[in-house]
């Protein structure tokens, strides 16, 4: 396992977190980005946040990896775990990598 001294959490995050995640910025003329990074930091601060799930949906058809659609969780009305927005719209796997202490170790 790559995070040995973590606990994985499912996370189902918005777009902005998933080109912050993915890109390091959102290049579209506006402080969307700034905004999103600076609200992730604040709720995960040195928390590791990386795309992508561990586990895959029971009706995953996937022959491939590349095939695979269990990332793309679809339309949601929740908040956004990774930024905490409101705004209703796609969502995405993530995972946080919780550091284990000694009452979940």
């Amino acid at each position: 396992m790559a995070f040995e001294n973590e606990e994985p959490a499912s996370l189902s995050i918005c777009e902005d977190c998933l080109q912050i995640l993915a890109n390091g910025e959102i290049n579209d003329g506006t402080n969307r980005g700034e905004k999103c990074a600076a609200a992730m930091a604040e709720k995960w601060g040195d928390i590791h946040i990386t795309l992508g799930t561990l586990e895959h949906n029971d009706g995953c058809k996937r022959e491939t990896d590349s095939e695979c659609d269990c990332e793309d969780l679809g339309f949601r009305t929740s908040d956004c775990d990774g930024c905490g927005s409101s705004f209703h719209g796609d969502r995405h796997a993530a995972t946080a990598w919780i550091p284990k202490t000694s009452t979940n170790a």
